[in-house]
């Protein structure tokens, strides 16, 4: 066992034992991991910066975030309209 390479392997199998999810090829991992590299770089610049927001906008030290995308904008645009409805501050 020592020795072996690391390999990528399926992230789930089904009943059958086929794979559902097959493992990226090497030329996709490598572009995420230079988009993780950028990530991880600027980390300490981005949350120096981010400090001082945070504080601004945190209520009771609580700050919540939420990302969507566009097939996910009508959700978020009724979430923003529920929360308004019940008073809540949605900055």
């Amino acid at each position: 066992i020592h020795g072996l390479e690391l390999r990528s392997v399926s992230r789930g199998y089904s009943d059958n034992g086929m794979q559902n999810f097959k493992p990226p090829e090497e030329k996709a991992m490598k572009k995420h991991w230079k988009a993780l590299y950028t990530y991880f770089d600027t980390l300490e610049d981005v949350l120096s910066r981010l400090g001082p927001v945070a504080e601004r906008v945190a209520r009771d030290n609580t700050i919540i975030v939420l990302t969507c995308n566009m097939g996910q904008s009508e959700l978020l645009m009724n979430f923003v309209c529920s929360a308004k409805a019940r008073g809540l501050d949605v900055g």
